[in-house]
C-alpha cells in the first residue's frame, strides 16, 4: 500500500504537465465556441504532391515509297515535319516537353525504297485539379 503513491507519481506528474500546455490565439475571437484542429504537416504534404504526370509515348513514322534514295528519304523527312505539326498543334496547353523523329532507317521493298523511324514524345498531364495557395488573412 506504501508503494501506490510512488507508482502514481508519475503518471499523475504527465498529466498534469499535459494540461497545463498553453495555446495562443492571435487575432482570433476566442469567446464563443471555438475549434482548433491540428494537423501535422497537412498543408506542406499537399503542396509537395504532384499536379502533373510525365507521359512517354512513341509512334512510327513512315514516308512514301519512291525509286530514288534520295527522295525516299525527302519524303520521310516531310512526314516528319507533318508529325511534328501536328503535335504542336494539339499542344494547346503547352504539355509538350520533348519532340523527336526518331532516326531513319531505309526499308527496301521490291523497287521502291521507304524510310520509316519511331518518333518520340514526353508531355505533362495534370492529374490534378489546379491548387490555390490560401489567402493570407490581413
Amino acid at each position: 500500500m506504501r508503494l501506490l503513491p510512488f507508482l502514481l507519481l508519475p503518471i499523475l506528474s504527465t498529466l498534469a504537465v499535459a494540461q497545463t500546455a498553453d495555446v495562443k490565439l492571435k487575432d482570433m475571437d476566442a469567446t464563443e465556441n471555438t475549434a482548433i484542429y491540428i494537423e501535422k504537416n497537412s498543408e506542406r504534404n499537399r503542396l509537395r504532391d504532384p499536379d502533373f504526370e510525365i507521359v512517354e509515348g512513341k509512334e512510327d513514322i513512315v514516308g512514301d515509297p519512291e525509286n530514288l534514295d534520295a527522295t525516299a528519304r525527302k519524303n520521310w523527312k516531310a512526314a516528319c515535319n507533318e508529325w511534328r505539326a501536328d503535335m504542336k498543334d494539339l499542344n494547346k496547353a503547352n504539355s509538350i516537353l520533348s519532340l523527336a523523329c526518331g532516326i531513319p532507317v531505309k526499308a527496301k521493298e521490291t523497287h521502291n525504297i521507304t524510310y520509316k523511324s519511331t518518333g518520340s514524345y514526353k508531355m505533362k498531364v495534370r492529374i490534378r485539379e489546379e491548387r490555390h495557395a490560401p489567402a493570407k488573412k490581413k
